[in-house]
């Protein structure tokens, strides 16, 4: 989103990673923007934006926390073996979060929220 806010010319769309641009004359499919491999270099998710907005999420004792990315399975019927396709031949390798990160997580969210039971 931050490089398309910083376009002020239409053309330097097709420059930018993950985009499809139509143009009058045809489509212009941009490359993948690579995957964030070390995903502990990511800020901490602000949580106050589901549980400080949504009374019932808040409220619930249980809460789910995404913990990676990616997924090593190519079900027919799923989106990663499109993503994986993609991202060929590598493919879009499972990421995952440190341990240490994962508590610090959840620890955040039943510090500021409350937490009896979470998911992953």
């Amino acid at each position: 989103m931050l490089d398309i806010a910083e376009v002020n010319d239409k053309a330097a769309l097709e420059g930018i990673p993950n985009l499809i641009v139509v143009r009058k004359d045809g489509v212009v499919e941009n490359r993948p923007r690579p995957v964030i491999p070390e995903l502990d270099a990511l800020p901490q998710p602000d949580y106050r934006l589901y549980f400080g907005k949504y009374k019932f999420l808040r409220d619930n004792p249980s809460k789910m926390f995404l913990t990676g990315r990616g997924c090593p399975y190519s079900c027919s019927f799923c989106f990663n073996k499109s993503m994986s396709e993609l991202y060929a031949p590598a493919g879009c390798p499972p990421r995952s979060f440190s341990p240490e990160r994962a508590v610090e997580m959840v620890e955040s969210v039943k510090k500021d929220f409350g937490l009896a039971f979470a998911r992953f």
